[in-house]
């Protein structure tokens, strides 16, 4: 179901409707819904804040509807900078502190080296690496990273993700340049992720997220 409310504030009213009927909800994004006073000011009258206090009163409704609903709910948001900072991240989130608050978990995307195919002349870039670092976990340990890859035709692989989980957990040994899995040894990582077949990431997956429990 495909939900478009032309305001912030009509938002906030479909939340109380919209938990109790979904399993998953996800807000892209939450920065772009716009305050009706925004909406009916003209642009040389800005508004301060008025975003934030709108969200500080959504999610003390999120709150009351959630109790004792196994409903998820997944807000996309962009990265700002603060200007000004001296010290520490100047990047922030926008949308005001109460939405901070209100999450188990942030998740930090960010896009890394290009995945190319082809050589020379019919190179051609058909992906990225996306870099995710949790900030803040309320369900487990925070500050853990990942990398996974991202193809333009939709396609997600987290074979590297499930690498470097391997190599943590000593399922994987490295030894120089050289990568070892069971009876499986290759020079470089690129080329062990190669030669594992898929009942061997089957296995190691398992093995990470028993270690992980």
């Amino acid at each position: 179901m495909v939900v478009k409310p032309h305001s912030l504030e009509e938002f906030g009213d479909m939340i109380p409707i919209l938990i109790p009927e979904a399993d998953l909800i996800v807000i892209d994004s939450i920065v772009s819904l716009i305050p009706e006073g925004e909406i009916d000011r003209d642009t040389n009258q800005p508004t301060m804040a008025l975003q934030a206090r709108i969200n500080a009163l959504i999610t003390r409704k999120i709150y009351n509807s959630l109790t004792e609903k196994m409903t998820t709910m997944i807000f996309i948001n962009q990265m700002r900078e603060k200007v000004g900072v001296m010290y520490g991240s100047p990047n922030t989130s926008g949308g005001g502190r109460a939405l901070k608050h209100m999450y188990n978990t942030r998740i930090e995307f960010k896009t890394g080296k290009p995945i190319e195919e082809g050589t020379g002349e019919n190179k051609e870039r058909v992906g990225y690496e996306i870099n995710l670092r949790c900030i803040k976990n309320k369900k487990g340990r925070p500050y853990r990273q990942a990398v996974v890859d991202l193809y333009f035709d939709g396609k997600i692989d987290n074979t590297k993700a499930l690498f470097y989980s391997g190599v943590k957990a000593g399922l994987i040994t490295r030894s120089g340049a050289w990568y070892e899995y069971g009876e499986i040894r290759a020079q470089g990582k690129e080329k062990l992720i190669e030669e594992l077949k898929v009942k061997d990431w089957e296995i190691i997956e398992e093995k990470v997220w028993k270690d992980i429990k």
